[in-house]
């Protein structure tokens, strides 16, 4: 983490005394900047106690969100490859899938 803070701070801080900041008034900003990394940890543990009752809904509306784009957009390329071929590889395709469902619901009874 710090190999990516570290520069990052210091263009900050660059870009922040290229702008006329003085020098205390540049570190007194980017640790105004740094405070709201810490607001927000504590915003995410705070609300991470009460995402286990939500997390299924949440992760269904995404699952289902997902299934609608996959859909809409291959369901038309499908249809235009109607030939044996391409009846064989939506065969595998849908087969895979089946079995990638099944996998992990075998996993995750554990």
């Amino acid at each position: 983490m710090i190999a990516h803070e570290l520069p990052q701070e210091v263009g900050d801080f660059a870009l922040l005394r290229r702008f006329g900041y003085s020098r205390r008034r540049a570190l007194a900003a980017l640790f105004a900047v740094q405070l709201t990394a810490v607001a927000g940890a504590v915003a995410v543990a705070i609300a991470a106690t009460g995402a286990a009752a939500i997390a299924a809904r949440v992760i269904a509306v995404a699952a289902g969100s997902f299934l609608y784009l996959g859909a809409a957009d291959l369901l038309p390329e499908l249809r235009a490859n109607a030939g044996a071929r391409g009846r064989r590889q939506r065969a595998i395709g849908f087969a895979a899938g089946v079995a990638v469902v099944a996998a992990t619901g075998l996993l995750d009874r554990g």
